[in-house]
């Protein structure tokens, strides 16, 4: 007996607990499959790249990388061009986006692409999406400087391809279309655009057809107010969802398009201006009216109200309610009650909110 009281106590082993191995194991698997998924998206962009058509030849060379001062208190000035697939290219879309580190606000301006230009050596006047037919982004560049009288230190220029990879990786957004959008292209006399009137979640090539139509083949106008409706609802999606995904997503767009912001400066700076406050987010379109000459439509702008726009860029103007009405700005639309309301009809009752019949001198603030 009493060597059994001397024998020790052992202590009892432990169950072991499965549930634990079982959930680490799944977790495990998950990091697994998710590193080969992102393996194989990265390869296939990489692909995609090296076999891409003519049109990502045409991309302007990039000489030199220019540094983002991210802490910079002055605005600075970014040039973005959408370039078509016709040879030689024009430039579809133009914004110059402005953009304050320390105040933490952004103005994403629309340029019309039908826009009056006056060549100081020709007396005829000029639409601006030639000006990249005829010198490329640095003809471009210089002359949307010498429209506003700044200088524009950042550009990116894209293409079909670069905005088809940008809804591939961001995702397509759901918007209300205003009306069918039917348009047969002149050489092949087939359908290349066909969008019917209603809410719908866009596919890539709806999208891209979305962003290039014009109402009459002419109106350049409401074309800039679509490319403006579906950016800004990209940009508001990826607002609402910011993550470390959306520095993920950023660094996969950049090698699809041509800039001189290194990749890690666009990561940086694109997740910054996404977490800026809603309110200090604005879009324009150039101030300015309709004006035929010689049977060409153009975008005659209107300087004066072109430098109080850039009076708000610089925070010389404030934009909340002291300039009436604040210059340039494209037509009032709520896109929250476009998106939330699938019914068509109240949504063509409210067109007035959506951009569709404000007359284009009297824009809004939104």
């Amino acid at each position: 007996m009493k060597e059994q009281r001397r024998r020790k106590v052992r202590p009892k082993r432990k169950s072991m607990r499965w549930g634990r191995i079982l959930t680490a194991l799944v977790v495990a698997i998950a990091l697994v499959g998710a590193l080969i998924i992102g393996i194989r998206s990265l390869l296939g962009v990489a692909s995609s790249t090296d076999t891409s058509n003519n049109e990502i030849q045409n991309l302007p060379a990039v000489n030199a990388t220019a540094s983002v001062d991210l802490n910079s208190i002055k605005t600075s000035y970014m040039l973005i061009v959408g370039v078509d697939s016709s040879q030689p290219q024009q430039a579809d879309a133009i914004y110059l986006v402005a953009f304050n580190m320390d105040a933490k606000t952004m103005q994403i301006i629309g340029i019309p692409s039908n826009s009056k230009i006056i060549n100081r050596h020709n007396d005829e006047p000029q639409q601006i999406n030639t000006m990249y037919t005829q010198g490329g982004l640095e003809l471009t560049k210089a002359v949307v400087e010498d429209m506003f009288h700044i200088t524009i230190p950042y550009y990116a220029v894209v293409d079909r391809n670069s905005f088809h990879s940008m809804l591939d990786i961001f995702g397509t957004p759901s918007l209300y279309v205003e009306k069918s959008m039917v348009h047969r292209d002149d050489t092949t006399g087939q359908i290349d655009i066909n969008i019917h009137q209603g809410y719908q979640d866009l596919t890539s090539e709806t999208a891209y057809g979305y962003m290039r139509y014009l109402d009459d083949g002419t109106n350049t106008l409401t074309r800039t107010m679509h490319q403006e409706r579906l950016l800004k609802a990209i940009f508001e999606r990826e607002r609402n969802h910011v993550s470390l995904g959306t520095a993920f997503r950023v660094w996969r767009q950049w090698s699809h398009m041509s800039t001189n912001v290194s990749t890690w400066d666009g990561i940086r700076l694109l997740t910054k201006v996404v977490d800026f406050p809603k309110e200090k987010v604005r879009w324009y379109i150039l101030p300015g009216s309709p004006e035929t000459i010689k049977g060409v439509d153009y975008w005659n702008v209107d300087p004066i109200e072109l430098q109080q726009l850039v009076g708000i860029t610089v925070g010389d103007i404030p934009i909340d309610g002291e300039v009436t009405p604040v210059i340039g700005e494209s037509p009032k639309h709520d896109d929250k009650n476009v998106h939330d309301d699938k019914n068509a009809q109240d949504d063509i009752q409210r067109k007035n909110e959506d951009g569709v019949t404000t007359e284009p001198g009297s824009p809004t603030s939104r």
